[in-house]
């Protein structure tokens, strides 16, 4: 009968030894065999494997060494086998390679990690720490490769492949930045007719990279800021730029046209509606002169508030302005010439 330990490991680059003890009579003989593909391959002494009578002795080991052995043991009147398989160990070792990747929102991005070391048992892939979810657009090609395609905003983030086995586990990561995005707005305020007295809050959320700043306007002329006025903006965990004004006691000279401008450098976007406060019209501010070049459009707005608004003539120089009398159902307020002179707008 032929005795051999079952299970046998070991690190790379150890001496390695595969005992096989057969009793009988006349004394065995012994010989070495690897199982490759259902078939016993002969084990050829090397400089590096050799066998002392029943044991064989594997130098340097590496991890290819690794396998199903059989030890066949055998006299005049027969043989018996025994089997061992062998473990071969390797350190886990993961690498993600730069360690730093800018990708542009809406490009695929691949990520991949590098793993040696035996045996492998799997790879956890973690964003943020958290485990990575994985949908139609984030993806696993295979252990080792991730695919996001595109990537978005909330992509952004550190990822890491971690390499495990019984033994032993390693673990690599890699940063995602974004590249340079114009603002957008993710969310915006609405057209609204309001009465006097109550609280007005408006909001507009813009993402962007760098993130970008947001100012207000009303009218095309800065809001102050005052006891009734408040701006404030803070950053969400998404990356998103929330800003907003909070008007307290609302007045009828509230009313008019609110503009949010989102800016990063990078490029600039802005939204704008209109407020209207009930209330007979009201002139709020004096009209700004503008300078323009002769051919160009010329925007010119009447800072006018109230609701509702039956009628808005303009006149230059003193006379009427023909065939340009706004119906208030057409954003009154807003009146575009192309000529360049001295107008005035009544209510």
């Amino acid at each position: 009968m032929a005795d051999a330990k079952m299970q046998v490991s070991g690190r790379r680059g150890d001496l390695i030894a595969l005992p096989c003890v057969a009793h009988g009579y006349p004394l065995p003989s012994y010989r070495w065999y690897v199982q490759e593909n259902g078939q016993l391959r002969p084990i050829v002494s090397s400089h590096r494997v050799s066998q002392l009578e029943g044991t064989l002795i594997i130098q340097q080991a590496t991890v290819a060494d690794s396998g199903h052995y059989v030890c066949l043991a055998n006299n005049s009147l027969g043989e018996e086998r025994a089997h061992t398989r062998l473990l071969v160990t390797a350190p886990l070792s993961t690498s993600m390679s730069p360690v730093v990747q800018k990708i542009h929102v809406g490009r695929p991005w691949v990520i991949n990690c590098s793993v040696s070391g035996h045996p492998i048992h799997g790879v956890h892939w973690r964003k943020d720490v958290d485990v990575l979810s994985l949908d139609g657009r984030v993806s696993q090609i295979s252990r080792d490769v991730i695919r996001i395609d595109p990537v978005q905003r909330e992509d952004r983030g550190m990822y890491q492949c971690i390499a495990y086995n019984d033994q032993d586990t390693a673990q690599a990561a890699v940063e995602l930045t974004l590249g340079d995005d114009v603002p957008e707005f993710q969310e915006t305020f609405e057209e609204q007719t309001i009465q006097p007295g109550p609280s007005l809050s408006l909001k507009c959320v813009a993402s962007g990279n760098p993130l970008p700043q947001i100012v207000w306007r009303l009218d095309d002329a800065p809001i102050p800021e005052n006891h009734r006025i408040r701006f404030g903006d803070y950053v969400t965990k998404d990356g998103f730029v929330v800003s907003f004004v909070n008007i307290s006691n609302v007045k009828t000279e509230d009313g008019g046209d609110y503009r949010c401008v989102a800016n990063n450098g990078v490029g600039e976007v802005s939204h704008e509606s209109r407020i209207n406060v009930l209330g007979p019209p009201v002139v709020v501010r004096r009209a700004r002169n503008v300078t323009v070049v002769a051919g160009d459009v010329l925007i010119l707005r009447c800072p006018v508030a109230g609701y509702p608004l039956e009628n808005i003539h303009w006149e230059r120089n003193s006379s009427p302005v023909n065939n340009l009398s706004i119906n208030s159902e057409e954003k009154p307020v807003k009146i575009i010439f192309k000529e360049i002179w001295p107008y005035q707008c009544f209510i």
